[in-house]
């Protein structure tokens, strides 16, 4: 079983740094104006007019206080190298003018000043800086006799790191509209939000500019941007740059970025690995040997689109804007043999073309996007439809099939546990890419703040995924530690993210109570009590449960099975000593009891079965794990619980090393291995779930009891149809719900009390 506790994650930072260490403070002299190594800042510094502080590759200039700055009225030169950055951690710096000419070059600055980064007046050079977690400013440039020239800088837009206020990546104000500046190759912004000012142009007045002497040039600027610049070319708005790793200062490009390859066509690119296009990427790493290679990104079709034949379809990818067109090709059969489109998509580098849908037929076809030369591949993610190929589906369209409903996830590499280090960013985002092909959902134990958990409901909002998120509670937690937890999971599911379909209120935390031989019924209604909070606080489109071992919901009231939205109930046959050859037969009669007990509740509640799996390794008594029997359970549980239209979630995605507290069996519930290489089911799927019995992806993400007193809105315009599918308690489609809306309006539907015997609606209720 998953078991994930909120613990406080440490992040290391990278890079080499020589052992010498100082500490500095005051007003600097000839004596210590040269560093390298260590230099401990313990209080504010200034370099006087005609001293030049000089700074060598690799110096890790650290403060020990709070609102530390070096201010520089002598110039400052620090070059750094790829390999050999200078790092500024709590730090910043005020670069004044009188003539001095400042230089920073492979740069990170990370502190909590209000600007990073300060220029007024001054003649400043930023070649290769990366900047986050500030006050208000990344980079502040005021006065008019600034010359500024920035190129190949990655600078963030969020006051702190981890939580805070918005804030301005560039800020160019107090008279320095009509100073010389020059911004080229450039992200500014980490994330794509309209809290956030990407860049900010002011007169010194404080009113929006459009300044004449202000360059910007082939750079992206996120979220809002206020004012504009003077012959602005190969500029990207509205655009996430998609940096890989944020908080552990990986400022790498994912091979989709839209910054890739899009930076200054006069640039030299000859440093960055093939392909590049014949031209350099944006940010930080642009122009060198770690610039990241290109890969498309197909955007759509790209699965479980149903596109009717001789009309025209949009077919859409991301990646870096290169120069030069793409080829296009489809596929009817899965992929098994491709027929072109065009040679000659995109010469604008627009990301998109116009596609004339063939005569065909199809439920197996395909889309891919590449160079003519056959660089940077990428084709859909799944199959869409060509031609109605429903054979009986009223509504004609055939929805996007799924190997897996869900499947409970986690992230943790070898080595990594709950409260002994966190999975990056970048490993979290690579294990969803790799069940991505899975499955659109997943299910997760934790959302603590400072555990993966959190970041997780915002990579699926990117990629396009279900999260059916657990927020951990324990019987062995203080009350203040369990209310942190769900108010941390609470705060997170309000901050609106489309792909939260579920919270789910602990993990079996009855069985933890029933197996410390402690009370289950005080237990229970502090349960009970913990749900109804999380119900009372996040949107009523968000179903609300809690997930438990079968054994426990069996013997539970029926005020547990009365609060929840549904009913989450795991089995797991390999701890109870079935055999293989009899697992899927016990999971069968497990779910008979289930669905009779909660029949025994007035109005019932749907269920599924949130967690079912079987180890590859490990053996109690007839029980044996191996690849070839967790193959086997999957191929039975899913013939029965399809033809039932139960859901169940299989778990899990990878082995996890750190569950010694299961023993043996513990780290070997993955159908991939710890290191991410699949296991034997994996390349089974195709004869365990046959394509005929796969599950559908429904367009309406949400089921939520329909009761007299709901209203739910159809959504739709004119006189088009406007349908709710209607499931039973099993979660069988049983039929659909239709009706027309007027022009511009939601149509609300009102529903007697006999409408709530035993009949949910997948939709979304009418606020």
């Amino acid at each position: 079983m998953s078991m994930f506790k909120n613990v406080i994650g440490v992040f290391a930072l990278a890079g080499m740094f020589a052992s010498q260490a100082f500490s500095l403070a005051g007003t600097l002299t000839a004596a210590n104006n040269n560093w390298t190594g260590t230099v401990e800042v313990t209080g504010a510094i200034t370099v006087p007019p005609g001293l030049t502080l000089t700074i060598a590759p690799g110096t890790r200039v650290r403060a020990t206080g709070t609102n530390l700055a070096i201010t520089a009225n002598g110039p400052v030169k620090a070059s750094g190298t790829l390999a050999n950055y200078i790092d500024f951690y709590g730090v910043g710096l005020v670069l004044n003018g009188a003539g001095s000419q400042h230089v920073l070059e492979y740069c990170v600055l990370m502190n909590n000043l209000t600007s990073a980064v300060w220029i007024a007046g001054a003649d400043a050079k930023l070649n290769h800086v990366q900047i986050q977690d500030f006050g208000t400013n990344g980079v502040a440039i005021t006065g008019a006799g600034s010359k500024v020239a920035m190129q190949y800088c990655t600078i963030g837009a969020k006051s702190r790191l981890f939580g805070g206020a918005e804030a301005v990546s560039v800020a160019i104000s107090g008279g320095a509209d009509a100073a010389d500046v020059d911004i080229s190759n450039s992200i500014l912004g980490f994330e794509n939000k309209p809290t956030q000012v990407g860049l900010s142009i002011k007169t010194a007045g404080g009113a929006a500019a459009a300044s004449a002497s202000v360059k910007v040039r082939y750079s992206i600027i996120t979220g809002t941007r206020v004012g504009t610049g003077a012959g602005e070319v190969g500029i990207l708005t509205g655009t996430d740059p998609d940096v890989k790793d944020i908080p552990n200062l990986d400022y790498h490009l994912w091979p989709y970025s839209a910054a890739i390859n899009a930076g200054d066509p006069a640039s030299d690119f000859s440093a960055e690995p093939a392909p590049n296009g014949g031209r350099v990427d944006m940010g930080y790493y642009g122009g060198t040997a770690e610039a990241s290679p290109f890969q498309f990104r197909i955007v759509s079709p790209n699965g479980g689109d149903s596109l009717t034949p001789a009309t025209t379809a949009t077919i859409k990818w991301q990646g870096g804007k290169l120069l030069g067109v793409k080829k296009l090709d489809y596929s009817i059969n899965n992929g098994t043999s491709w027929v072109a489109i065009t040679s000659s998509a995109d010469a604008g580098g627009t990301g998109s073309f116009a596609w004339t849908v063939p005569a065909v037929k199809s439920p197996n076809c395909l889309v891919r996007v590449s160079l003519p030369t056959g660089e940077g591949v990428d084709q859909s993610d799944r199959v869409f439809t060509i031609g109605d190929t429903t054979s009986g589906n009223s509504n004609g369209v055939l929805k996007d099939p799924t190997l897996f409903r869900c499947i409970p996830f986690t992230a943790y590499h070898d080595g990594q546990n709950p409260g002994g280090g966190e999975p990056t960013l970048a490993q979290v985002k690579a294990d969803l890419e790799l069940i991505k092909p899975l499955t659109r959902e997943i299910r997760t134990y934790g959302s603590g703040m400072t555990t993966h958990g959190s970041k997780l409901p915002a990579l699926c909002d990117q990629m396009g995924m279900k999260i059916h998120m657990g927020i951990w509670i324990d019987d062995t937690y203080t009350e203040a530690a369990n209310q942190q937890s769900i108010l941390e999971g609470i705060d997170l599911v309000n901050e609106g993210h489309a792909s939260i379909k579920t919270v789910i209120v602990g993990n079996e935390f009855l069985l933890r109570v029933r197996a410390a031989h402690k009370d289950v019924g005080a237990a229970e209604a502090k349960l009970v009590r913990y749900i109804k909070q999380v119900k009372a606080a996040v949107p009523p489109g968000i179903v609300v449960g809690t997930g438990e071992s079968y054994p426990d919901w069996l013997a539970a009231s029926d005020e547990l099975i009365k609060a929840v939205d549904r009913v989450i109930w795991h089995v797991h046959p390999w701890w109870e000593q079935k055999s293989a050859d009899n697992a899927g037969n016990h999971a069968y009669n497990v779910y008979l009891q289930m669905k009779a007990r909660i029949a025994k509740v007035p109005g019932g509640k749907p269920m599924v079965l949130g967690e079912t799996g079987w180890p590859t390794e490990a053996t109690t008594g007839a029980a044996v794990g191996s690849p070839e029997n967790q193959a086997r359970y999957l191929k039975d549980l899913h013939a029965w619980a399809r033809k039932e239209g139960l859901d169940y979630w299989f778990f899990t995605n990878v082995d996890e090393k750190w569950k010694g507290n299961e023993g043996a069996v513990g780290a070997h519930w993955g159908m991939y291995n710890s290191d991410r290489t699949p296991k034997y089911i994996i390349g089974h799927l195709n004869e365990l779930i046959p394509a005929a019995t796969r599950w559908e992806n429904d367009p309406v993400a949400t089921a939520i009891r329909l009761r007299a007193q709901d209203r739910f809105a159809l959504h739709g315009t004119g006189t088009s149809a406007a349908n709710l599918s209607v499931y039973n308690l099993q979660g069988r489609l049983i039929g659909t719900l239709s009706g027309a809306a007027p022009a511009g309006e939601n149509r609300l539907l009102e529903k007697t009390r006999k409408a709530a015997q035993g009949i949910i609606l997948i939709g979304q209720r009418a606020r």
